[in-house]
């Protein structure tokens, strides 16, 4: 997924789940109950959503990382020179 796609959910999911939490907790003493617990569910789900994005944004980020480590082993290898492999913080 590329960034610019990523960052437009992050936005859109965030808003979501503001402004329907908004509606849940305004509707608490006016709307039926339904519709209060359906404004939750939605902002929760957004909610969700927004955390699910943000996590396979440090695995993929936490992926590259490991090879581009993986690619300077390989071309320090191809050189005959082996480098030491660096130490990086821990999975």
């Amino acid at each position: 997924m590329p960034d610019r796609v990523r960052l437009t959910a992050l936005i859109a999911n965030g808003i979501l789940c503001a402004v329907f939490g908004a509606l849940a907790l305004a509707g608490l003493g006016t709307e039926p109950a339904a519709i209060v617990v359906l404004f939750a569910a939605i902002s929760a789900t957004a909610g969700f959503n927004w955390y699910v994005i943000r996590k396979a944004a440090r695995v993929l980020s936490e992926e590259a990382g490991r090879l581009a480590a993986l690619q300077r082993q390989l071309t320090a290898l191809q050189a005959g020179t082996a480098a030491p492999p660096q130490q990086g913080p821990p999975p």
